[in-house]
Parts: C-alpha cells; structure tokens; sequence
C-alpha cells in the first residue's frame, strides 16, 4: 500500500527504499493516495515495468485515473483494456 502523496517529492524515496518491494507484490492498494502528480505517474510506471508488467493497480483514486488518462498511460498502467 502506498499512503499520502505520490508526487515529485516522494517518489524518489520511494522507489529507493520500497521500489523493488512493491514492484513484487503482485497488488498494489492506492485506495490512500491523496495526491499525485506526473512523478508519481512515472513511478507506477516504473513499478509495473520491474514486476515485468504484472503489477496489478487497485482503487485507483479518481485523480489519479483522471491524470494517468490525459496522459495517455492508462493502458501501460493496466487501467483500462489495451
């Protein structure tokens, strides 16, 4: 699970600290992000790109899929069918 923000200033932590654990969980919880940003966009996508495509993203706060949408990576985030 991922709590707070995922933004420019915590994803670099993040990923250090918690990167390739999440990566490897298999299911990923966002239901508690209350903030993100095109940093936190990127880090799903890097999360998704060390599990080999396999991380499965659930409740996925509105902003979030309203933000990963105008972007364009929906698909690459397993959000919606390719």
């Amino acid at each position: 699970m991922i709590e707070g923000a995922l933004s420019f200033v915590t994803v670099p932590t993040l990923l250090a600290e918690r990167g390739d654990a999440l990566a490897a969980a298999g299911t990923l919880d966002l239901s508690a992000v209350d903030h993100v940003d095109s940093a936190g966009i990127a880090c799903l996508l890097e999360l998704r790109r060390r599990s080999g495509g396999t991380l499965q993203l659930t409740a996925i706060p509105a902003q979030m899929q309203a933000l990963a949408d105008f972007l364009g990576v929906g698909t690459l985030l397993g959000l919606q069918e390719p």
